[in-house]
Parts: C-alpha cells; sequence; structure tokens
C-alpha cells in the first residue's frame, strides 16, 4: 500500500480525492458512462429523474412538504438554529427516508467547505426573503418578540392574518405587495393554515443568536482547520457578491451599544468610572486580564454570565490576550487622580473617626485605674479595623455592666439548691451517692 500511495502522489488515508470522483458523478448524471454495459454513474435514490442528486434531493422535500423552505424547518432544521452540520443532516435524512449517498449529498450541498448547511445553499431566493425579514425586525426592535408585540400582533389576539401583516409590516421598509406576500406564505408552515402565530417567526430570533455567536467567534484568533485540500472551494471573485448573501451578515448586535449599558450600569453602582475600575481592580496593577476581568464581572458585580463577559471583554477590546485598563472605560488622568486623592482623604477621615473616640473614661469603669491601661482609650486607639473596634467597645460594656453569673456545671446551669462539690453533698437533695462525694 505504501509503494502504491508513492506512486499515486496521495497518502493512502486520504479519500478526498475519491471523494470528489463520486461527487462529480453524481452531480452530473447525464456524463456518458465510463464503461460499457453499466447502467449508470449513480443509484437512483428515489423515481425521480433529475439530472443531479442534489436536484433529485430538492424534487423529494417539495414531494414530501410542499416547499423547500417547509422542509428545511419542518423536517431538517430541527433545532431552528439556522445551521444543519452532519450528524444532523444525517439524522434528518434517515427520518425523510431518503436512500442515496449522504455524504456525496453533503459534500454537493455544502459549496463553501463550511461544515454546515444554510438555507441559502438549499433555496437562496427564499433565505434571501427570511434574512431581510430577520435583518429588518432586530434592527428596528431589537429582537423578534419585540417586533411581534409593538409591530404585528397590535391587538393582541396571538394570531396576524395576510391583511394585518400586509398593513403594518411596510413599517420596516417593504414597499413591493408581491414581495410581502411572498413573505407571508414563507412563514406559513401549519398545513391549510391563514395566519402566523409568534411560533411561526421565532426561529428568526434563533438565527440571529447563531449570528451573534457566529460574529463573535470571528473576533477570537484563527485556529488550524482539519479540511481535505482536495475539497475546497473556489475563491470568490472580489466584487460579485451573491444574492443570497445580502441580508445573511446582517446582525443587530451593536457594540457600542453593550459598551454604553456597561458603563450606565457601572455609574449607577460606584459613582463614577474611576471608582468603578478601582473597585474592579482587586490587585491594584492598573489592568485586569480576560480571567480577573471574567471572575469580576460574574463573581463580584453579578452583571452577566461567563460567555456574555467574554463577550464584554471582546467588545471593548479586540484582543483576548490583551488586558482591560482605564483607557477601555474612558477614564482620564486628571479623572484617575482625583479619584485617588478622593479615597485618601475618605481613607484618613475614617482612621481619625476611629482613633479619636475615647470610649468610657477610667472613672466610670468602677474607679479602677488600672482598666484604663487595658480597656478605654488604649484599646480602641489599637483598634485598625471597625470588627476590632466594636469588639474593644463590647468588652468595655461588659466590664462597665457585668451581668449576673449562674453557676455551670459542665457548661450547664444547676438544678435549684445544688452548689459546687466538696461541700454540697447530694445525698441531702435525694440524689445518687458516688464515691467522691463520701467523705474519707
Amino acid at each position: 500500500p505504501a509503494a502504491r500511495a508513492g506512486r499515486s502522489g496521495a497518502m493512502w488515508w486520504n479519500v478526498g480525492p475519491h471523494l470528489k470522483r463520486r461527487m462529480e458523478k453524481e452531480a452530473s448524471r447525464n456524463l456518458p458512462l465510463l464503461k460499457a454495459g453499466s447502467s449508470s454513474l449513480m443509484s437512483r435514490a428515489s423515481f425521480f429523474d433529475a439530472d443531479s442528486d442534489l436536484e433529485e434531493f430538492k424534487m423529494v422535500l417539495r414531494h414530501k412538504f410542499g416547499s423547500l423552505t417547509r422542509a428545511w424547518r419542518v423536517g431538517l432544521d430541527r433545532d431552528e438554529s439556522g445551521l444543519l452540520d452532519f450528524r444532523e443532516f444525517c439524522a434528518a435524512l434517515r427520518a425523510i427516508g431518503y436512500v442515496g449517498t449522504v455524504r456525496t449529498l453533503w459534500f454537493n450541498m455544502d459549496k463553501d467547505s463550511s461544515g454546515y448547511i444554510t438555507l441559502s445553499e438549499l433555496d437562496p431566493e427564499a433565505a434571501n426573503v427570511l434574512e431581510k425579514f430577520r435583518a429588518l425586525s432586530t434592527r428596528q426592535y431589537g429582537s423578534i418578540v419585540a417586533m411581534w408585540t409593538q409591530l404585528l400582533d397590535q391587538d393582541h389576539s396571538g394570531k396576524v392574518s395576510f391583511n394585518e401583516f400586509a398593513t403594518n409590516v411596510p413599517e420596516l421598509g417593504y414597499t413591493d405587495p408581491m414581495e410581502i406576500e411572498e413573505l407571508f406564505h414563507l412563514l406559513l408552515v401549519r398545513p391549510g393554515s391563514t395566519f402566523i402565530q409568534l411560533e411561526d417567526i421565532a426561529f428568526l430570533q434563533e438565527w440571529e443568536n447563531t449570528k451573534t455567536q457566529a460574529l463573535h467567534r470571528k473576533r477570537l484568533p484563527a485556529t488550524w482547520v482539519n479540511k481535505d485540500p482536495s475539497l475546497n472551494p473556489p475563491p470568490p471573485i472580489p466584487g460579485t457578491p451573491c444574492s443570497a448573501d445580502l441580508w445573511a451578515e446582517e446582525v443587530s448586535f451593536n457594540e457600542n451599544k453593550v459598551t454604553d449599558d456597561f458603563k450606565a450600569f457601572l455609574l449607577e453602582r460606584f459613582g463614577t468610572l474611576a471608582a468603578a475600575f478601582d473597585a474592579m481592580d482587586t490587585n491594584n496593577n492598573g489592568m485586569l486580564s480576560l480571567n480577573e476581568f471574567q471572575t469580576v464581572i460574574t463573581s463580584v458585580l453579578c452583571y452577566c454570565r461567563l460567555s456574555e463577559s467574554k463577550r464584554l471583554f471582546l467588545a471593548f477590546n479586540k484582543d483576548p490576550g490583551s488586558a482591560f485598563t482605564r483607557e477601555d472605560l474612558n477614564i482620564t488622568p486628571s479623572e484617575w487622580v482625583m479619584h485617588l486623592v478622593q479615597k485618601k482623604q475618605r481613607d484618613q477621615k475614617a482612621l481619625i473617626s476611629r482613633t479619636e473616640w475615647s470610649g468610657p473614661s477610667a472613672e466610670a469603669l468602677d474607679g479602677s485605674s488600672s482598666l484604663s491601661s487595658s480597656t478605654g482609650v488604649g484599646i480602641i486607639h489599637a483598634a485598625s479595623s471597625p470588627r476590632a473596634s466594636k469588639a474593644a467597645m463590647e468588652h468595655i460594656c461588659r466590664v462597665r455592666q457585668p451581668g449576673r453569673r449562674e453557676d455551670i456545671a459542665f457548661w450547664a446551669p444547676l438544678p435549684v439548691g445544688w452548689g459546687k462539690p466538696p461541700d454540697f453533698r447530694p445525698e441531702a437533695k435525694g440524689g445518687r451517692t458516688r464515691g467522691w462525694f463520701t467523705s474519707r
């Protein structure tokens, strides 16, 4: 096998060239036969006579679900994420009953070798219509739910007919009645239904969340990806964008709004951004790494979750290996110096308030002069923290006003009339006589 692999110029475990040949065969069924007597270049997956396996697969989906969009939403993309990996693809085709070559069909559909299949690779026109509706809705209202509540379902009936949809949706920027009608019919997935509900358009919010997460991943350092070089797609030609991708990259995520909301939270809690950064910088080195930033945001400030704190860090600084500094909060040197001066003044006032408290006089403490050396002024002056000051004050109060001390035996009060041995005789009280209570 090694000699044969050396003569062919490829590794024996590299199946890319063989898979590529198989893809070319099944993508073009009208090619001439390779060998005389062979019936076909590929096995038929259904009774549809299409020119390629992809066209045959689309015919199967239209026959089973009525349209490609409904097939995507009902049969393929079960989690409504907008992305279909190979595992989900195999499970969906198994549930549909497709018996063709799944692996070859997958690579013929995944033309960009991204590892995922989207609706734009199955039905580009319908994908562009839905992507436009998602982008316009989230851009103007922030989320699909808010758009549904404030725009579409203004009467709060839970249902939107075509007339109501056509009346309200132009506020998003739609002007073509044919486009509005096409969009409404793409959103209908329930057989025989003439109205849409919130669950019929909620999948667009999942698309938005998926694209937002992909946008954050793009800012992370690039890593090596295991892809077969023989299956790499040709590079795109500059200046020729695909019409289906006009709205696909549109995301309503606004980094400036995220940072502004975080600054507003810090101002509300600490008063100034300088005081907020001083509270976040626990080791006083003037910077926070990504781990330190996530710990402070999630544990101390309780502002967001761990994954969201990393996105917040990247919103301030594109490099995850860098540090979060005062400059990221737009804190000027004069503001920082003013904060340090005010902080020092507050600390001095607090120290003075602790040390100037003289406590009760020595005469008040039962007239004992020696008590002033162990309590009172000396104790309060020695207290270096509020906790120590409180302990000293409680000690002075106990000395000034001693409480009634009860007799105890083994940390429990003695019965009424009982005393301490050896003077007390328990047999006189009717108790049991023990050896050490008897006189010798």
